[in-house]
């Protein structure tokens, strides 16, 4: 029974750390979106389809926000673990991603705005790591997952970086801007996934480790936060220049100043994942057979006997056949 309570415990946490990721989700979709509509002005090039386009991702991202919200709110505070309920809550996200992706592909192929362009790629990123942390979550023991899914990196403006024309004398720091995103971003992966890595290959030195985790996590996040402040004083400055040309620079640069401070949340389900409760092997076999030889223990202890103790209970229960009732009457 106890450990029938434990897995249903976990499994609640997998459930909210999905929803967790749902919602990162949806509030990227509503920065990407709303910084797309106020940078619409800048290139004339985009028609009513792609103006459709970004206001459906959007509002799209607000109704899969508010959705996710309640869908939490009421799974979670179930009194008994509402199982079918989460599963539908997750087939309908799934189905809303699957149709966005449709969508978006075709705009890909037929747009010649610019601006929807970076829409799209940034959310085809972005929906193709959401849906691979959900599997992670769902597939991966609750701490491995809690620390690989919100690590404090946003891939998607790295590929999008990598995938955008970013026109030369668009800033005057245009190569310190792009290395620091790249760079902060790269970091915060490679760092917290050697991290998990060393957690999971090294279970005894993890004592050892976990305060040497702490400390570099704090470094890099500072280093994060750094990066991220820099970037945001560029923004504010008017340093990027505001047209056509520069539309990837401007539309990335905007977009982080937005979703960075999302991202950087993750560091406070990773620290807290660092908090373990250490327990030697000796004392993890006298637990195991506390817990599962409680009645043979009970039965070796030479002073509990039927004439130490009176108010003995034997652990043993002798059954006896009822079909063997006549055996009995005849003796």
């Amino acid at each position: 029974m106890e450990i029938l309570k434990q897995e249903e415990e976990q499994f609640k946490y997998k459930v909210a750390n999905v929803f967790f990721q749902y919602i990162r989700y949806s509030l990227f979709l509503i920065f990407i979106g709303y910084q797309s509509i106020k940078l619409l002005d800048d290139d004339k090039q985009c028609g009513f389809q792609q103006e459709t386009y970004i206001s459906t991702l959007y509002h799209g991202g607000l109704i899969l926000l508010l959705f996710n919200i309640i869908g939490a709110a009421y799974i979670l505070y179930q009194k008994n673990f509402a199982r079918i309920e989460f599963f539908i809550t997750y087939g309908l996200n799934l189905f809303w991603v699957i149709c966005m992706l449709l969508f978006s592909v075709q705009q890909l192929l037929s747009s010649p705005c610019q601006l929807a362009d970076l829409a799209v790629k940034y959310f085809i990123y972005l929906s193709f790591f959401n849906q691979l942390d959900v599997i992670i979550i769902m597939m991966f023991k609750h701490e491995i997952a809690n620390r690989q899914v919100n690590i404090c990196s946003n891939m998607s403006i790295v590929l999008l970086i990598f995938t955008s024309k970013i026109a030369e004398g668009c800033a005057i720091n245009i190569i310190s801007i792009e290395i620091m995103l790249i760079s902060a971003n790269s970091i915060a992966l490679l760092f917290f996934t050697g991290i998990n890595i060393s957690i999971v290959f090294l279970p005894k030195q993890r004592e050892q480790l976990s305060n040497a985790f702490k400390f570099v996590c704090i470094l890099v996040i500072c280093f994060i936060i750094l990066n991220y402040l820099v970037i945001v004083y560029y923004v504010e400055a008017g340093d990027i220049i505001e047209n056509r040309k520069c539309l990837s620079i401007d539309f990335i640069t905007r977009t982080y100043c937005y979703t960075a401070p999302i991202t950087m949340l993750g560091i406070f389900p990773i620290m807290n994942s660092l908090n373990f409760s250490f327990v030697n092997d000796d004392e993890e076999e006298i637990i195991v057979q506390q817990q599962g030889f409680q009645q043979s223990r009970i039965t070796l202890n030479p002073m509990n006997t039927p004439k130490t103790n009176p108010n003995y209970v034997s652990p043993y229960k002798i059954i006896v056949n009822q079909s063997e009732d006549h055996y009995m009457s005849r003796k």
